[in-house]
């Protein structure tokens, strides 16, 4: 629905669509009220029958309960019953009620008698006609619940007539009980007759076909005209039900009517509002497609406009007198006047972008020219550190050589101040040679030279030599050196030699920042990713690095400030070339600290080194670069 509404279709269209589609839907509607409105007709009709059945049932009922009443009135006026019901002649009662049941079996074609019942003042039974139900107990008599309301009654109560519908097996039965003794009643009379029998009658004056049938669903009467199945759905079904005093279903009467003649009157009603409806929609249609004709006709001019706009002509609408639509006219006057104003400032914008977009052209050359320029350096300077190197290392070999062998040969001959004088020439040339050790490293890793030579080693026992390694150096400054693993630690395979400097390099630095305190080196193995992992922990209690030192811990030929170096000496490239060294193994170093309490520094490289010396110095080549191309 939404793509169709998306379509380009004229304004005219939808309009006479939506019209049509109103029309459509009021039709349909109207037919839907048409025949929502036969179903409520039928059914108020059918209501109406129902309530005129209860009506006519209701005054038959009457009329036959005074018929009965009159009649046992009659009856207990006879001298021979009083003095057989007083002399308890039972055979005389009998006779006598044998006598009235058939003269009054059927009375006026109305009363259908069922029994004749004698009861004394407390209702305990004396007889009943021979052509009623025999009688053995309480239980088999007709309305014994009406006796047993009757029996309850007190008083004056107990001076009224009394009468009652009520059930005994699937008949329906009309009870009435009439009092023998006038102000002081000696016995009691039930009539029992068939209502449904009276009910018979209804046909007449109600003038339609009926059905009477049991709360069990036989059939009592049912009219000689009354339709068959196949016919019901062209007569009204009307019915209705005699209940007992306990609600219980005891006759249902039903009646039918002929639905022709309703529906014949119905459908010329639906006719006629139908015409009228249909006359009225045409002429409002009609109206409004003039109506839409009529004030459309300037949207053809705005819509000529607006073409002209599109191709960059701007020509103004004249106004109109239909005020939703001149103000439209208006909105669009004043969006074409701005618009034109944007497309000569837009124009502007675009020369300028232009201009702008080839100075910025101009600059990046002039930015790959720089960055080129800068790998050349960088090359350059890797190659002059590399050769500056292996030409510094030469000599500096030379001199430690010849102060071992001048301290070997003058320790006799020379005073200990002189002896001191060599050591420190030897101490000097060994701290100047891994300076230099470090720099070229360190232009190695950066030029892309730096290999990997993988070996395998006994992880406790590398630790072991680490710390042997270290505890001269941890004593200078009267420091406690000690070292934690697992028994069961395994063997690693990486380059050993590159390991140890990393690792040595932080012991150095622990031993360094730190007097009288101590030194841990821990080494832990973990599982990482599905891949084997050892972490070499070094902490110390020595001074400490704070948050804003933190930043630039790992930055080449840096220490913490200017006092560390004046109070620690280095150059500031152990920890950068430690960092370097650990990537190259496929690890990491991170650290905490907090200033006077220590470090804690961690080397976490994997067990096992897959990776080829060939893929980690194109690793380490790219690395240096990116990291150059950042700086600059």
């Amino acid at each position: 629905m939404n793509k169709l509404l998306q379509k380009p279709v004229s304004l005219r269209l939808r309009l006479i669509s939506g019209i049509i589609l109103v029309a459509v839907v009021g039709f349909v509607m109207l037919i839907m009220a048409a025949s929502i409105y036969q179903n409520l007709a039928y059914e108020n009709q059918r209501n109406a029958i129902t309530e005129l059945i209860g009506l006519k049932i209701t005054n038959i009922l009457e009329e036959l309960s005074e018929i009965s009443k009159n009649l046992a009135l009659d009856l207990q006026t006879d001298n021979n019953l009083r003095a057989a019901i007083r002399g308890n002649d039972l055979a005389t009662i009998e006779e006598i009620l044998d006598t009235q049941f058939n003269r009054y079996y059927v009375t006026a074609g109305m009363l259908k008698l069922k029994d004749i019942y004698i009861f004394d003042n407390s209702f305990e039974f004396i007889a009943n006609s021979s052509h009623g139900q025999s009688v053995s107990s309480s239980n088999h008599l007709l309305c014994s619940d009406m006796v047993s309301i009757a029996k309850k009654r007190v008083g004056a109560e107990r001076l009224k007539p009394m009468s009652q519908l009520c059930t005994k097996g699937n008949d329906a039965l009309l009870g009435v009980i009439v009092p023998v003794g006038s102000l002081n009643p000696f016995a009691y009379m039930l009539m029992v007759s068939d209502p449904a029998f009276s009910l018979i009658q209804l046909e007449q004056t109600l003038g339609d076909p009926i059905k009477i049938t049991r709360y069990s669903g036989d059939v009592v009467y049912q009219s000689s005209v009354w339709p068959d199945e196949s016919q019901m759905n062209d007569y009204l079904v009307a019915s209705h039900t005699l209940r007992d005093p306990n609600g219980s279903t005891i006759v249902k009467t039903h009646a039918v009517r002929d639905i022709e003649p309703y529906r014949k009157q119905l459908f010329e009603y639906a006719f006629i509002i139908i015409l009228v409806s249909i006359i009225i929609f045409t002429m409002v249609v009609t109206g409004i497609v003039y109506i839409l004709k009529v004030s459309l006709r300037p949207l053809d001019e705005l819509q000529l406009a607006a073409k002209q706009l599109s191709k960059g002509d701007y020509v103004k609408v004249t106004r109109t007198s239909v005020p939703e639509i001149d103000v439209v006219v208006q909105s669009f006057n004043t969006m074409a006047e701005e618009i034109s104003g944007l497309i000569k400032k837009l124009q502007n914008e675009i020369f300028e972008r232009k201009k702008t977009e080839e100075n910025l052209k101009k600059h990046q050359h002039d930015l790959s020219l720089a960055r080129d320029q800068a790998f050349a350096a960088s090359r350059a300077k890797s190659a002059f550190l590399a050769n500056m190197s292996h030409e510094l290392r030469t000599p500096l070999n030379a001199i430690i050589g010849y102060s071992d062998l001048l301290f070997e040969d003058s320790r006799d001959k020379m005073d200990k101040q002189q002896l001191n004088d060599i050591a420190n020439i030897k101490a000097s040339g060994n701290h100047l040679l891994a300076i230099i050790n470090n720099i070229l490293d360190f232009s190695k890793i950066e030029s892309g030279n730096m290999s990997v030579n993988l070996s395998q080693m006994e992880i406790k026992t590398f630790a072991d030599e680490i710390a042997s390694a270290i505890q001269p150096i941890a004593l200078k400054n009267t420091n406690a050196l000690k070292v934690q693993y697992a028994e069961n630690m395994g063997v690693m395979y990486t380059d050993v030699t590159k390991l140890r400097q990393c690792v040595h390099n932080l012991l150095d630095n622990a031993c360094k920042f730190t007097k009288n305190g101590e030194i841990l080196l821990r080494v832990e193995t973990e599982k990482l990713n599905q891949s084997d992992w050892v972490h070499f922990t070094i902490s110390d209690t020595g001074i400490g690095i704070s948050n804003q030192q933190s930043h630039h811990l790992f930055a080449e030929f840096t220490q913490a400030d200017s006092s560390t170096t004046k109070n620690y000496q280095g150059t500031g490239l152990g920890l950068a070339l430690s960092q370097r060294l650990c990537e190259l193994l496929g690890g990491h170093i991170s650290f905490s600290s907090k200033v006077g309490k220590g470090s804690v520094f961690t080397i976490s490289v994997p067990k096992v080194l897959k990776t080829t010396s060939r893929e980690i110095g194109n690793q380490s080549q790219s690395s240096s670069i990116n990291n150059y191309s950042q700086s600059a």
